[in-house]
């Protein structure tokens, strides 16, 4: 299968070495004054917070978090700005994800929350220079090379990985088992890229035309429905929704009939089988399943392979296999992913 390597392209091929990067450079040191005001008592809650795929990007490590018995939150922010500043007070632990640190909501939000009450404030940004990093406690880099397009492919992989790293080490989880963890998966993720073009051609060929789209996923794989659904509605320019799989069947079902396809992500081990058993009853209402995991399902969906991964990299190998899904369902709707219509790197204002 001949494709032209566009922008968008490449920056799907640099993820891994993106991971890498941002796995091995991750600073632990950085975080160790803030690590022990928490252990001292000092944050009564810790917030997630960001926009679009910074968002997203910081789903998993709130649910390593909360796994741990930390009281965190994770909020849109722009709802955090509007409806529910309150929360951030002077004993709260402020975490901005922002790609480019210069985002409306998030620049808003801390020019709010100055003063005598002002929350401490972690970023974890691309650019330690943006007015998110100049005005936090704490930066933690991406330590990545810009994205080519504003789909920001490497930056959400990379976001991903210093997210997990942070909350392992807040958490007092066993960090360098992470950061291998990590770097295993980005090992699997050039592999599975090796031969892209090869998976193009394969992918194509279970994909069949779509014209609706769902993407559903558990525990960490959340983070990827929602990523998912938010470069297929960037680059190819389709309405697709991403939930929790428990979400789908309380509405979203109905919609199902020939013409819709489900994207069924396998996620955690100890969900699977659940996950599995949804799938297969998707199918059997007409949709169009594929099944995104480790291993075929002996139901017979049709399979959409993962890269291999390790541990926590779980998210960051099942967001490939959907970048490129995007890339075929574009060329059905005639858009080229990576090229915007009305966005760009950074919002940095409103529409």
């Amino acid at each position: 299968m001949a494709v032209e390597l566009t922008d968008y392209l490449m920056d799907l091929l640099d993820q891994p070495e993106s991971l890498r990067q941002a796995a091995a450079g991750f600073d632990p040191g950085l975080l160790l004054p803030l690590q022990a005001r928490l252990a001292g008592g000092e944050f009564e809650r810790l917030i997630l917070t960001g926009m679009g795929a910074s968002l997203y990007a910081a789903y998993p490590a709130w649910l390593a978090l909360v796994q741990a018995g930390l009281p965190a939150y994770w909020l849109d922010g722009g709802e955090l700005l509007h409806s529910a500043s309150r929360l951030a007070t002077r004993r709260s632990l402020l975490w901005i994800v922002s790609n480019s640190g210069r985002s409306i909501e998030v620049a808003q939000l801390l020019d709010r929350l100055g003063g005598e009450s002002a929350p401490a404030i972690l970023a974890v940004t691309r650019d330690p220079a943006s007015p998110v990093g100049q005005r936090a406690d704490c930066v933690l880099p991406l330590n990545t090379a810009d994205d080519r397009t504003p789909l920001a492919q490497c930056s959400y992989t990379a976001s991903l990985a210093v997210c997990q790293l942070v909350a392992r080490q807040l958490a007092g989880g066993d960090l360098a088992g992470g950061r291998a963890d990590l770097l295993a998966t980005a090992e699997g993720m050039q592999a599975y890229l090796a031969g892209w073009e090869n998976r193009l051609a394969g992918m194509a060929g279970l994909l069949g035309q779509v014209e609706r789209l769902g993407i559903i996923g558990r525990g960490a794989s959340y983070a990827t429905a929602l990523e998912g659904a938010l470069i297929f509605k960037e680059g190819a320019k389709l309405s697709v929704e991403g939930q929790t799989s428990g979400q789908f069947w309380h509405g979203p079902v109905e919609l199902v009939d020939e013409r819709y396809t489900l994207l069924a992500l396998g996620g955690p081990a100890e969900t699977q089988a659940e996950q599995a058993a949804l799938a297969q009853r998707a199918a059997g209402l007409g949709a169009r399943v594929l099944w995104l995991g480790e291993a075929a399902l002996s139901g017979g969906l049709p399979w959409v392979e993962l890269p291999a991964w390790r541990g926590i990299g779980l998210p960051q190998a099942e967001i490939v296999p959907l970048q490129l899904l995007t890339f075929l369902v574009g060329q059905q709707t005639g858009f080229q992913p990576g090229e915007f219509r009305y966005l760009t790197h950074s919002l940095s204002t409103k529409i």
